[in-house]
């Protein structure tokens, strides 16, 4: 899971193998292999009766970077309970802010995203409703609600367009595609014509 961690205290409750307590490796986990200790042996094994890492266990089993990362590990908590932490925060504690930042920073951006930067930024500044400007984002994300992105995501509904029957509804094609659509699209833009022409010539007239 996403900067959960196991903070080992006096070792009793965390596998050697297996569980998430070592931060600076990848997956935050030693994976099983053979040697002196079972795979289910907990980290208080390689300890010594002070509290000090047993070298000498540990070089028998583990890798020269992985014994390097554990040795990084604090060890003043020798006399404390083990415990789950989250890594993303400097108290260990969760937060949803934390888990959100890692999420963006770890998901690379999109092509789009960046190339039409621009558009994106001319489509939130215009001067209508804010449901209307979601509505354009949505639609240029690809993400509005349509048959076809519904069937995707396990829902069991028929992915063709409901105006035509001849293709799976996209985004593309509920909008643009669609030959339903463009002709609604031509018989509106024919019906507000002269509404259109009569306000232009009103501001002439005005002005």
């Amino acid at each position: 899971m996403l900067g959960l961690v196991r903070t080992v205290g006096n070792g009793e409750a965390t596998r050697i193998f297996g569980d998430l307590w070592v931060p600076g490796l990848e997956y935050r986990r030693l994976l099983p292999r053979e040697g002196i200790l079972d795979f289910k042996a907990n980290v208080n094994c390689l300890f010594d009766v002070s509290g000090r890492w047993r070298m000498e266990v540990m070089q028998q089993i583990l890798s020269a970077e992985e014994i390097a990362t554990i040795m990084k590990l604090p060890h003043n908590a020798r006399r404390c309970d083990d415990r789950w932490t989250w890594a993303l925060t400097s108290h260990g504690g969760f937060t949803v802010k934390s888990t959100y930042h890692a999420c963006h920073s770890s998901t690379p951006s999109l092509a789009t995203d960046v190339e039409y930067s621009s558009v994106w930024q001319a489509v939130w500044k215009m001067n209508t409703l804010p449901i209307t400007k979601l509505f354009m984002w949505r639609a240029g994300k690809d993400i509005l609600p349509t048959a076809g992105a519904l069937q995707k995501r396990g829902i069991d509904i028929n992915d063709l367009c409901l105006l035509c029957g001849a293709e799976v509804e996209t985004c593309f094609h509920a909008l643009v595609g669609c030959e339903q659509v463009r002709s609604n699209h031509a018989m509106g833009l024919k019906k507000l014509g002269p509404i259109l022409d009569g306000g232009s010539k009103d501001l002439g007239k005005e002005e």
